[in-house]
């Protein structure tokens, strides 16, 4: 049978800790998904924790749930730090093509992302010289159609720290994009009925050919002939804060 394309209800609270993390080889769940995941069950929403303050993971240029979703539905689902889980020492290396980072999709194709909370997550990234584009978001890193709604992001930090691998003063990449929500979304996304509180971005010496920046997508664009963008509406935005450093 293949589960890729099954429904499946979260039962219960699940916790992971470092080491669940670190044998996940990128994905948590899947890297491949077509079904629908829902955490509620018996009128109770579940929750995926992470059990640590700090989780060192290293050598990951993907990181979340599901690598693809491709019309799939992820709904109902509490995904959450412990007080504040930094997720460090993600060091992309150089020659690297792409970094994404994202806590439900790395890629979500014409899918449903509907009332999932993200909450007390920070992403500290090492990246070496070279590196090509980078994705981070709180949900999904680049997404084509499909849907977000009544999802809430809440004390979300992204960091660039400088290498200064091999004597290289500063990092870099081809294009970076950051999200609340997501960071590349693509054609028409409909966003709406969602909350963004305390996102925080902190870069130090990272240059880029070009940084896109949002506190609900990142960037948005269309491509193959479309020329519907993406639909973002009734947003709730809380505080957010940028640090740069030259």
């Amino acid at each position: 049978s293949n589960y890729n394309t099954k429904h499946f209800v979260v039962g219960d609270n699940i916790e992971l800790n470092s080491t669940d993390v670190q044998n996940c080889g990128g994905y948590l769940v899947a890297e491949n998904f077509e079904g629908s995941i829902s955490g509620l069950y018996n009128e109770a929403t579940y929750s995926i924790k992470f059990a640590d303050e700090v989780i060192y993971i290293s050598n990951f240029e993907n990181f979340a749930l599901f690598g693809n979703l491709n019309n799939a539905t992820i709904s109902n689902l509490f995904i959450a730090g412990k007080t504040s889980t930094k997720f460090t020492n993600l060091f992309a290396k150089d020659g690297a093509s792409v970094l994404n980072l994202s806590l439900v999709a790395r890629n979500a194709i014409n899918s449903t992302i509907q009332n999932v909370n993200i909450e007390n997550i920070e992403y500290e990234l090492e990246i070496e010289k070279g590196l090509g584009s980078v994705y981070v978001a709180g949900l999904v890193a680049y997404m084509e159609g499909g849907s977000i709604s009544g999802c809430i992001v809440e004390n979300f930090a992204v960091k660039f720290v400088d290498s200064n691998k091999n004597g290289t003063e500063n990092v870099s990449s081809s294009t970076t994009y950051i999200g609340g929500l997501v960071a590349k979304a693509v054609n028409k996304v409909t966003i709406e009925n969602c909350s963004i509180y305390d996102l925080k971005l902190q870069q130090t010496k990272l240059h880029t050919v070009a940084f896109y920046v949002g506190g609900v997508a990142g960037h948005t664009t269309v491509k193959n002939g479309n020329t519907e963008r993406s639909l973002i509406k009734n947003i709730n935005v809380g505080e957010t804060e940028t640090d740069n450093e030259e």
